[in-house]
């Protein structure tokens, strides 16, 4: 990901930086997966896993910050760990994604059909890898995780 400040970063997604310092960088973000969450990640909260869940991680990890949705409580949230409130922060994680997407200037190669874009699209990739370093989807949950591979952008040259 290109790096940004953390206010900016709580501006792209459209949310309110309730606490911690603007001007700290940020260079990744962490969207659900908070068994790997790591201290230098922005953690943006999930409805699909239980937020005591989610929130043990924070307090064990301390995050630079998370983003949670208006309506949930940031109680037992360490002090250290800046807050963003956003009304969707789903929403919150595909602005982010797609502001970082803007920063880029990628090629792109979709690769579209009834029956072999899988194998097509990991031929193409071993292909172009040998002489470009690149991201690329991976398997058919495009959609879903389609910010990931935008996030990807920016951690490699080409």
């Amino acid at each position: 990901m290109r790096a940004t400040t953390l206010g900016k970063a709580a501006s792209i997604m459209r949310g309110r930086l309730l606490s911690g310092k603007p001007n700290l960088p940020v260079h990744e973000v962490n969207f659900a997966k908070f068994r790997a969450l790591k201290s230098h990640q922005i953690y943006v909260y999930t409805k699909q896993s239980k937020w005591e869940k989610q929130l043990a991680a924070i307090q064990k990890v301390r995050p630079i910050a998370i983003v949670i949705p208006t309506h949930l409580s940031a109680r037992g949230v360490p002090a250290s760990v800046a807050i963003i409130r956003t009304k969707d922060p789903y929403a919150a994680y595909w602005k982010m994604a797609l502001w970082n997407w803007k920063q880029m200037n990628p090629k792109v190669i979709g690769i579209t059909g009834s029956a072999g874009k899988s194998t097509t699209t990991a031929m193409v990739a071993s292909i172009l890898h040998q002489h470009y370093q690149m991201v690329r989807t991976d398997g058919n949950l495009n959609t879903f995780t389609f910010p990931i591979s935008l996030y990807a952008l920016g951690q490699t040259p080409d």
